[in-house]
């Protein structure tokens, strides 16, 4: 019996101790201010593997003495305050059945706001309990994102991409008045890729003579974004519908120059290998395939250290930071065609070989094995689980002849991630009935790395695979349930995948390149606190907040520690207030888990919650990154020009009835819901995030997703 009571004792303290970091060995370092030591020391890039930059947040998780209140609730035990019980008395009857039914309910047409802190700071100065459900931390650890991406585009990224266009063009333009008849074509290619990409992104930039109609040409298309077109000069499909600006790269010409110019680069590609060879499925013959082969080579052969130092560096530094950041590229590389050439002993300080087709053929076969319809790209988009799952869900991968599944669904993802719900609703409506669609999604759920540190550096290799693993995380039963009126209903666990739907369409907006505007000379404002005699809670789920501070330190260790972020930017002090927020969140959660009474220091955390996250949206308001409705295209299919988008609406409002830590009081509250919306569109009108804005203004939001339509009234 001693022994038990010691080993309570010991865990209460070791809880007491990571909520409140009193053991710096439990609570690590913030790596923004003190990176550690085997990571400061390196010098960027590296080339250390990214995972190294993770983390896991060791979180003592105590399980409740008691279960959580029976459903369902009477009315008369719920503690509120004035103003809650002036808006219980207002809201719908059936919202108000639900609630007493089921523990919880969203009320979508009180309160319409975009900004999560004008929403807790409201329900705060009326007095009115509040829960800081996930879906804000959730949204909180997107900004942090952001707001590194944004820092890391702005003052990395851009300028090594105009430093290698730079150097490719000067190159080019002199070696290419030298090519044999054999190799002028390629170097017609190479130049039109890089010139086209340099006319979008600099107005005052002039094109070669030679070249000049063909770039005008592209860079109409470009700018009318009408949808997939064949481009006369690349003599191949190009899909121009993805050029059209989105997120808030509309919001400024500069900005959206150079979004097209980056889009441009993602979405042209060169062919390596022609139809009839291999696996290839490409309508570009054999002769197009050589000319697009040597023209990868050109541009790989300037990107080699031997050959320009300068343009090789920033090449090297601009695709670090991706790697850093979503993961590897899905097409072929310079780096994996100066490799091969390495490999056959061809010397890249002459072009002279290039003639030589068997060489040629030699290198192109060989960096396109294991891949059907190999690509060149100089600026490729970022291989992801999610995206292959999207792509393996449609025709003709699966279906029949003359079935055709041309669109995924954004609830393939939560399927695949878990969530038997969405998986039903998947079924009702008939979106699985589709030759080899369950066979397909099983293959990809088995193929998910285990949730174990041996698969660690798998499931955590980027910050944008680590948030893929916290959405799971959340999708997953809780210690927290325990304590959680609602957590037992199948209504709970349709939030939970909407939840994790509006966390992914966060996600995918941050994998986008250059869709935000950096900030110069931000400062978080001091902390305080307010005056409040309502409670503040957590929702209980702390193994999810854990993986969500793993992943806003996993972001600020890799950029810092590899010179993308400096000590001191702007990036950082966003950062380091999310990171606080989610630490006093989890901290909460602990304790909340474990039916414990709050300490009266994290009590004082808790209620300045909404005056902190007002004053974070305030310092980066004019970013437009505080704004919760984002728009972002996942998916397009080129047969109809369709584009699948997923959107986040304005915050509605979740009622929850919660158990006061460590006493016997249910309390009615309220937390911020953020809605999830799947749109089909023509993808040359795709929405940036400020017409989607504009159109919820204007036309409202959407009506609830089939998952939100048990619960949301």
């Amino acid at each position: 019996m001693g022994m038990q009571v010691k080993s309570s004792v010991a865990t209460a303290a070791l809880a007491f101790a990571v909520a409140f970091g009193c053991t710096p060995s439990v609570r690590p370092a913030r790596p923004f201010s003190q990176p550690p030591a085997q990571v400061a020391s390196r010098t960027w890039p590296s080339g250390a593997p990214p995972w190294i930059y993770w983390e896991p947040i060791e979180t003592p998780i105590v399980a409740a003495r008691r279960s959580a209140p029976e459903l369902p609730v009477a009315v008369a035990q719920l503690v509120s305050s004035p103003a809650l019980e002036t808006r219980w008395n207002g809201a719908p009857p059936a919202m108000r059945d639900a609630v007493v039914a089921r523990g919880f309910a969203v009320n979508r047409g009180a309160h319409a706001t975009s900004r999560l802190g004008e929403f807790y700071a409201a329900l705060q100065g009326d007095q009115i309990p509040i829960v800081v459900t996930l879906d804000a931390l959730f949204f909180l650890a997107h900004l942090a994102l952001d707001r590194a991406i944004a820092e890391v585009e702005a003052h990395v990224f851009a300028p090594l991409l105009a430093t290698t266009l730079h150097r490719l063009d000067a190159h080019m333009a002199v070696e290419s008045r030298f090519a044999s008849p054999d190799i002028a074509p390629a170097y017609v290619v190479a130049r039109g890729l890089v010139e086209v990409a340099l006319a979008l992104s600099e107005p005052k930039y002039q094109p070669s003579a030679a070249l000049a109609r063909l770039v005008a040409e592209e860079k109409a298309r470009v700018l009318a974004h009408a949808g997939i077109g064949l481009s006369p000069w690349f003599d191949m499909p190009i899909d121009y519908s993805a050029m059209a600006p989105v997120g808030v790269a509309d919001r400024a010409k500069e900005h959206a120059d150079w979004f097209r110019a980056v889009s441009w680069l993602e979405n042209t590609s060169l062919v390596l290998e022609g139809a009839g060879e291999r696996n290839a499925r490409t309508s570009v013959d054999v002769a197009t395939a050589r000319v697009h082969a040597r023209a990868a080579l050109l541009l790989s052969r300037l990107l080699d250290p031997n050959v320009d130092a300068e343009a090789a560096g920033a090449w090297d530094r601009m695709e670090r930071s991706c790697e850093l950041l979503i993961g590897d590229p899905g097409d072929v590389t310079p780096r994996e065609i100066s490799g091969e050439a390495l490999r056959t002993q061809l010397d890249f300080r002459n072009t002279g070989w290039l003639a030589n087709v068997v060489r040629v053929d030699r290198v192109r076969h060989a960096v396109s094995h294991g891949r059907v319809g190999p690509l060149f790209r100089l600026l490729g988009p970022r291989d992801t689980p999610d995206g292959e799952v999207l792509q393996a869900l449609t025709s003709p991968l699966v279906g029949g002849p003359g079935v055709v599944r041309a669109l995924p669904s954004s609830l393939d993802v939560a399927a695949w991630l878990g969530s038997g719900e969405a998986r039903a609703v998947l079924h009702e409506s008939g979106s699985d009935s589709y030759e080899g669609y369950q066979d397909t999604l099983d293959r990809f759920r088995l193929a998910r790395p285990e949730d174990t540190s041996l698969w660690s550096a798998a499931r955590h290799r980027t910050p944008y695979l680590s948030m893929i693993d916290a959405i799971e995380t959340w999708l997953l039963p809780s210690e927290g349930d325990a304590v959680q009126p609602g957590a037992s209903t199948p209504e709970w666990r349709k939030r939970k995948a909407e939840v994790a739907l509006a966390a992914w369409t966060e996600l995918r907006h941050d994998a986008t390149s250059l869709t935000r505007i950096a900030l110069s000379g931000l400062r978080v404002p001091l902390r305080t606190a307010e005056e409040t005699r309502a409670p503040v809670f957590v929702e209980p789920h702390p193994e999810a907040i854990a993986k969500l501070l793993g992943v806003v330190r996993q972001t600020a260790r890799a950029l810092v520690a590899e010179g993308a972020l400096g000590n001191d930017s702007d990036a950082l002090h966003v950062i380091e207030e999310v990171d606080d927020l989610l630490w006093s969140a989890l901290g909460a959660a602990v304790y909340e888990t474990a039916d414990d009474a709050l300490p009266a220091s994290l009590v004082s955390k808790l209620t300045a919650f909404p005056t902190r996250l007002r004053a974070l949206e305030t310092a980066v308001g004019d970013s437009g990154a505080a704004e919760v409705p984002i728009s972002v295209a996942v998916h397009v299919d080129s047969a109809s020009g369709s584009a699948l988008e997923e959107a986040t609406g304005r915050i509605e409002e979740a009622w929850m009835v919660l158990r006061e830590p460590g006493q016997q009081r249910l309390w009615l509250a309220i937390g911020a819901s953020i809605p999830h919306h799947e749109l089909v569109r023509p993808a040359a009108l795709r929405l940036s995030d400020g017409v989607w804005r504009g159109r919820l203004q204007t036309e409202g939001d959407p009506a609830p997703s089939a998952l939100a339509r048990g619960y949301v009234f």
